[in-house]
This record gives structure tokens, C-alpha cells and sequence, in this order.
């Protein structure tokens, strides 16, 4: 799952409608608040590790971003630099949106950046699924779609495009069949105009990409 970007001047963003939560200097560090467990997974763009909340024993996942994986930034109302995955993650989360993983919070860290995630249990990632079964039925196949089209129409209303839609980063909750939409490394800014740089692994690049080196993304309409 690699992710790849031009690195671009930080985008300015003004703390208001994103409503970023501060990393305030009085709260605990990441190590007293979170105890981090087994490596889950990694992409250009970070790497995933399954953790618990040590308040109460809630799962989450722990995405460590270090500085130099870091290829676009987002320049807070205070001047302060986090990563644009972040603020884009903040601005679509919600609670209570099955579709998507919420971000709960975020650690400044002396080499990057920690993202605190929703970590469903009883998952497997489309791909994986498909790679034992081998195909699924129609009707399951549609609601699995329909699923991700939610997910996809809730980021672009947000001004949110995913760039990087993919059987490993759609993931299935087991026993409910729930999807949520994950990796969220290569997000960017929903645009009218088009897109100069490219994001996500390369042999899915967008084909007017390849041709002639720029992309479009759908109006929110279309979905």
C-alpha cells in the first residue's frame, strides 16, 4: 500500500471550520494514555499498530507518521505544521458514521506524528477476503458497494477526496458487514480544477494521469 505525492507548500487552514483539536502541551503523552501492541500494517505513508485505551480498554489503532513520510502538510491558524492526512481526517470524522475510521485524536511525537483511530475487532480487508473465497454473491457484492459510495459521497461532502479506494483499504466487519473506509495517507482537497500531482500506488494511477499528466475528480453530484 504505497503512497505516493509531490512534496507542496503547506496548505493554509484556518482552524475554524476544520476544528483541529489542539496538541495541548498539558496532556499526557502517548504512552500514558495509550499502551501500543502488534504491528497491523504499513504503507508509504505511515505505519499501523493495534493499541487499547488505557482508561478503559477500548481498541484503537496507532498510526505513527514520521517527519520525512510527511508529503503534504497543513498550516494551523497558530502557524503550527501537522500533516494535511490529519486535518482532512478530522474534518470528516464522525462518531456514529459506520463507514468510516474516526480519528479520535493526535500526539505530536519527537519524530513525527501519532493518529489515534476507531480499531473494529473482527475485521478482514476486501482484498484478503477475496483471496480466500475467491468471489462473493451479488448481493452481498452490491451492499459491500453501496457501503463504500456512502463513505466516498460523506468525504466529498466534507470537501474530502480518498485518492486510493482499493480492495486493502476497505475493510469488513465480520460479523455485522459493515465496511469502513481506511488509509487515509494519500487524501487530499476536493478541487473543481484539475489535479497536477498524483497520490496512491502507481499501476492504479488515474488514466488521463498517464496520458497527459493531470486528473479530475467527480463533482460531489455525481455519487
Amino acid at each position: 500500500m504505497l503512497c505516493h505525492t509531490q512534496r507542496r507548500k503547506p496548505q493554509e487552514w484556518q482552524n475554524g471550520e476544520s476544528s483541529v483539536q489542539s496538541a495541548r502541551a498539558e496532556k499526557p503523552p502517548l504512552e500514558q494514555l495509550y499502551r501500543e501492541g502488534p504491528f497491523l500494517g504499513s504503507s508509504g505513508c505511515g505505519s499501523v499498530y493495534a493499541g487499547t485505551r488505557l482508561a478503559d480498554g477500548t481498541p484503537v489503532a496507532i498510526k505513527r507518521v514520521d517527519w520525512d513520510r510527511i508529503w503534504e502538510w497543513a498550516q494551523l491558524h497558530d502557524s503550527a505544521l501537522v500533516p494535511l492526512e490529519l486535518v482532512l481526517n478530522w474534518m470528516v470524522s464522525c462518531p456514529g458514521f459506520c463507514s468510516l475510521l474516526c480519528l479520535l485524536e493526535w500526539f505530536k511525537l519527537p519524530n513525527g506524528f501519532a493518529l489515534v483511530m476507531e480499531r473494529p475487532e473482527c475485521c478482514q480487508d476486501l482484498w484478503h477476503l477475496l483471496e480466500v473465497d475467491g468471489s462473493l454473491p451479488e448481493p452481498v457484492a452490491w451492499g459491500l458497494f453501496h457501503q463504500v459510495l456512502q463513505a466516498t459521497r460523506h468525504r466529498t461532502s466534507r470537501g474530502v477526496l480518498h485518492r486510493d479506494i482499493k480492495a486493502e483499504n476497505i475493510i469488513i466487519d465480520l460479523g455485522t458487514g459493515e465496511v469502513k473506509l481506511i488509509d487515509f495517507g494519500c487524501d487530499t482537497i476536493l478541487q473543481d480544477t484539475f489535479y497536477t500531482w498524483m497520490a496512491g500506488f502507481p499501476l492504479s494511477s488515474a488514466a488521463p494521469f498517464v496520458d497527459k499528466a493531470w486528473y479530475c475528480s467527480p463533482p460531489p453530484k455525481w455519487f
